[in-house]
């Protein structure tokens, strides 16, 4: 509320040339800072796609990779797990990350353990190397945050062929398409987002066809080549 109208104004105002990587942000900056259309441009986040494995989860794995923060949406992510684990029972859950709320997470997964049959799993934070084969491995991603600009997992996930459940906000709606790449439920719900990733656990083919899709955009707009 105050650096946006002051300082930031100022910056961008007497900057020649402005990049953002969120088509979103490009909206808002222009409306915010009042910068001409043809100063500003969309530069995006890449993925290099050779990367990125086919996916091969017959499975119900669902994943929350990222900080464990409050902004992430962690906890939210925790209950929507209840409310999908009542409902189906062939399901994994897996947490990728660290943060400050690292103890309230590992806390919490013992609890679930014991009411759900083990099948939560944490497994901190591992090198970006490793990710591609986490996603390999994963039916949904789900994206609880409150505040997100472009998040790279949706693009690492759309690459891997993974839908995405992610909060409708910031940059997210230009990778996870709701109803096409991924569903979008509004922030802070946790039984819209477990709706929407119980219809995923319950149609492979919907999976499938989301996670073509996905990986589509991929190709044309968040590939290296494309962005270069």
């Amino acid at each position: 509320s105050f650096y946006d109208p002051i300082v930031g104004k100022w910056t961008v105002q007497a900057a020649d040339a402005v990049a953002s990587v969120s088509k979103y942000d490009v909206m808002r900056a222009k409306h915010v800072f009042g910068i001409y259309r043809k100063r500003i441009y969309w530069v995006p986040n890449a993925v290099d796609l050779s990367r990125f494995k086919e996916n091969s989860c017959c499975g119900d794995t669902v994943a929350f990779i990222g900080r464990l923060e409050e902004h992430k949406g962690i906890k939210l992510f925790l209950q929507s797990c209840k409310l999908i684990a009542r409902k189906h029972k062939q399901v994994n859950f897996k947490i990728v990350g660290d943060g400050s709320l690292r103890e309230y997470v590992e806390a919490e997964s013992k609890r679930f353990n014991r009411n759900y049959g083990g099948c939560m799993k944490i497994l901190g934070e591992v090198p970006h190397e490793q990710i591609p084969k986490i996603l390999a491995r994963t039916s949904v991603l789900v994206v609880p945050s409150y505040i997100e600009g472009v998040p790279t997992v949706c693009l690492e996930a759309s690459a891997s062929k993974v839908p995405v459940v992610a909060s409708n906000l910031g940059g997210t709606p230009e990778i996870v398409v709701d109803g096409k790449t991924g569903y979008l439920f509004p922030a802070g719900d946790a039984e819209a987002c477990a709706e929407k990733v119980l219809e995923l656990l319950s149609n492979e083919k919907l999976r499938r066809k989301m996670g073509c899709e996905a990986q589509n955009i991929i190709k044309q707009f968040y590939t290296w080549e494309s962005v270069v």
